[in-house]
């Protein structure tokens, strides 16, 4: 919670570390996030995998950063699981980007929440969420983390199915092109 709180705060305040972008292998971070929420997983019986393609994508990046951001998206995707659900890593390019994806079994989130996901200190207040503890800063991380980098966050969900939190970046060597639909 203590590391939520400074980050935020950090990024609030425009106080960012020096960045370093670089050609980053998601591959690479992806198999590093896996195996940093591996416990986590199996404290819940949920199974993470990921399917990404034969040629690693590359994003232009700061790697730390991207191993916090996905590491919050792959605990989030745990802790809002079912006993014994399934996380999937996936991805892919689409106009000049490189997509990851990190897709759940869960709880799902009602639609009326979505707009607001990502605000700070906002969680979604149910009873089946009334467990799960959390500052309410690990999307509002990520999403500055991914508009730090020129990206963006896209989250997709049905309530008692599951989510879908999808991170744009630009691959390495193309920053400021803008994503396409796809």
């Amino acid at each position: 919670m203590v590391g939520d709180l400074l980050e935020f705060s950090r990024l609030q305040q425009g106080r960012t570390r020096e960045r370093t972008f670089a050609p980053v292998d998601l591959r690479q971070v992806i198999e590093d996030t896996v195996e940093f929420a591996a416990q986590s997983a199996a404290s819940r019986s949920a199974a993470v995998s990921s399917a990404l393609p034969s040629e690693p994508p590359t994003a232009s990046a700061d790697r730390e950063e991207l191993l916090r951001l996905f590491t919050n998206l792959v605990d989030n995707a745990i802790k809002y699981n079912r006993e014994g659900g399934s996380v999937r890593i996936e991805s892919g390019l689409r106009g000049g980007y490189v997509w990851v994806e990190v897709a759940d079994t869960g709880l799902g989130i009602p639609a009326d929440h979505l707009s607001r996901l990502g605000e700070a200190f906002y969680r979604v207040k149910a009873p089946e969420t009334a467990r799960i503890t959390g500052t309410g800063l690990g999307l509002s991380i990520c999403k500055q983390i991914a508009e730090g980098h020129e990206g963006h966050l896209e989250i997709e969900s049905q309530e008692g199915e599951g989510s879908t939190f999808r991170v744009l970046l630009p691959g390495a060597g193309l920053a400021g092109v803008a994503p396409s639909g796809g």
